[in-house]
């Protein structure tokens, strides 16, 4: 039997709660693609969802004494959400003395959950039910036909299939679910505090970390020693 701190079952609450008026945005925005005021209509959407979760959430912290800190992500992929893409999260890390705690990622579109918790594994809820995510060796593979979600060109590496989300935890979800092989990020393009949900949501998976330059790639361990080969990284 799955068990969640009582602090991440919350969040995925309060998360789904704020999505039910977000997938109905999402429906109207598909129909306003064109429209000037668009962007105007996505900026409203994004700041109502930030104020619902940090409301609730504020509220609950008040509530139970909780000394946790909650950093939401209203809508990652925000790019995707305006163009009517449905490729987007909200997702929200949970802190605990300043560290990652847990990591809640909600896609609005499937209703699905992912969760990770610090020491207790990373799991995906959906209408099927729960089960463990555990990130599996693809070593075997043609590495260069492995499929890799990254947020930029990158030119270092021949690698048939790459794959641009615009949506780092959904990517980084995807490799923790085995839908993707590796996630490689630059880290300078990237919110720290998203890389550290990413970090959590990953290593929970059984996955592991390569930082090479500016760089970080997340995967199978066998995997992550791959690259290492074929860049030359010594560390």
């Amino acid at each position: 039997m799955v068990t969640r701190s009582s602090i991440v079952r919350k969040v995925g609450e309060v998360i789904r709660k704020v999505c039910n008026p977000l997938v109905r945005d999402f429906h109207e925005i598909q129909r306003l693609q064109g429209y000037q005021n668009l962007s105007s209509f996505v900026q409203v959407t994004h700041e109502r969802v930030r104020s619902k979760l940090l409301f609730e959430l504020d509220s609950y912290n008040a509530a139970t004494g909780s000394r946790y800190e909650l950093v939401v992500f209203p809508i990652d992929g925000r790019e995707n959400f305006f163009r009517g893409i449905s490729d987007f999260t909200v997702s929200v890390l949970i802190k605990k003395d300043g560290k990652a705690f847990a990591s809640v990622v909600e896609l609005p579109m499937t209703h699905t959950t992912f969760y990770a918790e610090l020491s207790s594994g990373a799991y995906l809820e959906d209408l099927g039910g729960t089960m463990r995510l555990k990130i599996k060796n693809c070593v075997a593979f043609d590495i260069t036909k492995i499929v890799v979600f990254l947020d930029y060109m990158e030119n270092r590496l021949d690698l048939v299939g790459r794959r641009m989300l615009g949506c780092d935890s959904l990517a980084a979800c995807y490799v923790a679910s085995c839908r993707g092989d590796a996630l490689l990020l630059k880290v300078g393009d990237v919110n720290p505090e998203l890389l550290s949900l990413i970090r959590l949501l990953i290593a929970e998976s059984g996955g592991k970390e390569l930082r090479f330059q500016d760089v970080v790639l997340f995967a199978h361990l066998d995997l992550c020693e791959k690259f290492k080969q074929l860049l030359g990284v010594t560390q």
